[in-house]
């Protein structure tokens, strides 16, 4: 495990114990960044939405947060609540998904190509059309970076249902994203 691991499992554990301010702010400065960068992705562009989220998300974690067993690392159980507060604010709505200048690009999209604002706002759109399972994989593993074991845990599935998701959804971006471009996809 890592120092910033253990560093998690004693904030974590002192806070349960505490119930310490300090130690809920060095955990929420830790992780901010990445939980708040998973709800902008997974919700868009529209702060309001992305601070309900985020605000619910260390909401419920506070509340869960003697359940939290260890088993996984701390970022991926608090991004596991995210992801889930970020898919019920999103209920009924569509899914805007954007990539900002910088970020990784999902389905292997070079980043270094000239074409590139027509190729984000393609790939935008294409993630926009996927089902939510799909888009879920693609956003978690590609552009988080989760493990597939860590995204099983997050969305109670299987580590074979992420998998086949996630190339179900790279597969899906490969078509879509061909039929708006005339160039050959490798």
């Amino acid at each position: 495990m890592s120092s910033a691991g253990e560093d998690d499992t004693a904030l974590v554990r002192s806070f349960v114990r505490t119930r310490s301010e300090a130690d809920f702010r060095r955990l929420y400065r830790a992780h901010e960044g990445p939980v708040q960068a998973l709800a902008r992705r997974l919700v868009g562009d529209a702060p309001d939405l992305v601070e309900d989220v985020l605000q619910e998300t260390w909401m419920r974690a506070v509340q869960k947060i003697e359940d939290f067993e260890h088993r996984s690392r701390f970022r991926t159980w608090i991004s596991g609540i995210a992801f889930r507060c970020a898919q019920e604010a999103l209920r009924g709505r569509p899914f805007p998904v954007a990539t900002p200048a910088g970020e990784a690009h999902p389905a292997g999209v070079d980043a270094a190509e000239p074409e590139r604002p027509a190729r984000d706002e393609a790939v935008q759109r294409a993630l926009e059309r996927l089902p939510f399972g799909y888009r879920q994989a693609v956003v978690l593993h590609d552009v988080q970076g989760h493990t597939h074991a860590e995204i099983a845990g997050m969305l109670g599935v299987s580590e074979g249902t992420s998998k086949s998701q996630l190339s179900r959804a790279r597969s899906a971006l490969r078509q879509s994203l061909s039929k708006l471009s005339p160039r050959e996809e490798s």
